[in-house]
Protein backbone atom coordinates (compact mmCIF):
# COMPACT_ATOMS: atom_id res chain seq x y z
CA UNK A 1 0.00 0.00 0.00
CA UNK A 2 3.01 2.47 1.32
CA UNK A 3 5.15 1.11 -1.87
CA UNK A 4 2.24 1.96 -4.23
CA UNK A 5 1.19 5.05 -2.94
CA UNK A 6 -2.12 4.12 -2.55
CA UNK A 7 -4.87 4.71 -0.17
CA UNK A 8 -6.11 1.53 2.20
CA UNK A 9 -9.73 2.15 0.02
CA UNK A 10 -8.15 2.00 -3.36
CA UNK A 11 -6.19 -0.94 -2.56
CA UNK A 12 -8.84 -3.08 -1.01
CA UNK A 13 -10.94 -2.01 -4.85
CA UNK A 14 -7.59 -3.30 -6.96
CA UNK A 15 -6.92 -6.35 -5.18
CA UNK A 16 -10.54 -7.04 -5.48
CA UNK A 17 -10.47 -6.39 -9.33
CA UNK A 18 -7.51 -8.19 -9.83
CA UNK A 19 -9.04 -11.62 -7.61
CA UNK A 20 -12.44 -10.97 -9.49
CA UNK A 21 -10.56 -11.60 -12.83
CA UNK A 22 -8.01 -14.30 -11.55
CA UNK A 23 -4.84 -12.50 -11.41
CA UNK A 24 -4.05 -12.80 -7.58
CA UNK A 25 -5.71 -15.19 -5.29
CA UNK A 26 -6.07 -15.19 -1.42
CA UNK A 27 -2.99 -16.92 0.24
CA UNK A 28 -2.84 -17.84 3.80
CA UNK A 29 -0.76 -15.33 5.01
CA UNK A 30 -1.69 -12.32 2.28
CA UNK A 31 -2.19 -12.98 -2.02
CA UNK A 32 -0.11 -14.66 -4.48
CA UNK A 33 0.31 -14.17 -8.53
CA UNK A 34 -1.56 -16.85 -10.53
CA UNK A 35 -0.57 -18.57 -12.98
CA UNK A 36 -2.87 -16.49 -15.30
CA UNK A 37 -1.52 -13.05 -13.15
CA UNK A 38 2.03 -14.54 -14.04
CA UNK A 39 1.27 -14.50 -17.89
CA UNK A 40 -0.84 -11.24 -17.79
CA UNK A 41 2.67 -9.53 -16.41
CA UNK A 42 5.02 -10.80 -18.98
CA UNK A 43 2.62 -10.27 -21.51
CA UNK A 44 1.95 -6.52 -20.60
CA UNK A 45 5.93 -6.11 -19.85
CA UNK A 46 6.66 -7.11 -23.45
CA UNK A 47 3.54 -5.03 -24.67
CA UNK A 48 4.85 -1.57 -22.44
CA UNK A 49 8.24 -2.45 -24.33
CA UNK A 50 7.08 -2.36 -27.91
CA UNK A 51 4.51 0.48 -27.04
CA UNK A 52 6.98 2.51 -25.71
CA UNK A 53 9.62 1.62 -28.75
CA UNK A 54 6.08 2.52 -31.10
CA UNK A 55 5.85 6.01 -29.28
CA UNK A 56 9.32 7.02 -29.49
CA UNK A 57 9.56 6.12 -33.24
CA UNK A 58 6.18 8.48 -33.54
CA UNK A 59 8.00 10.92 -31.97
CA UNK A 60 10.59 10.70 -34.33
CA UNK A 61 8.57 10.33 -37.81
CA UNK A 62 6.35 13.64 -36.56
CA UNK A 63 9.80 16.16 -36.42
CA UNK A 64 10.75 14.67 -39.24
CA UNK A 65 7.94 15.37 -40.86
CA UNK A 66 7.77 19.30 -39.98
CA UNK A 67 11.79 19.03 -40.69
CA UNK A 68 10.64 18.17 -44.37
CA UNK A 69 7.38 20.52 -44.07
CA UNK A 70 9.50 23.51 -43.25
CA UNK A 71 11.81 22.77 -46.40
CA UNK A 72 8.82 22.84 -48.64
CA UNK A 73 7.80 26.01 -46.98
CA UNK A 74 10.90 27.70 -46.98
CA UNK A 75 11.91 27.78 -50.50
CA UNK A 76 7.94 28.58 -51.31
CA UNK A 77 7.95 31.72 -49.43
CA UNK A 78 11.01 33.18 -50.07
CA UNK A 79 10.52 36.56 -51.79
CA UNK A 80 7.17 36.68 -51.99
CA UNK A 81 6.57 38.62 -48.42
CA UNK A 82 3.35 36.27 -47.62
CA UNK A 83 3.04 32.98 -46.41
CA UNK A 84 -0.53 32.18 -48.01
CA UNK A 85 0.97 29.43 -50.57
CA UNK A 86 2.29 27.54 -47.59
CA UNK A 87 1.52 24.00 -47.71
CA UNK A 88 1.76 20.65 -45.39
CA UNK A 89 3.63 18.03 -46.91
CA UNK A 90 0.50 15.69 -46.16
CA UNK A 91 -1.01 18.26 -48.92
CA UNK A 92 1.96 18.02 -51.16
CA UNK A 93 1.69 14.27 -50.99
CA UNK A 94 -1.66 13.67 -51.72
Amino acid sequence: MYFANLSYKLLTKYLQDTVRVGFIEEDGDGYRATDRGRIFLEKYGEFSSRYSKLASDFEGLKFEMEVLERMCTHGRSRGRGNNSSRRKLSEVLT
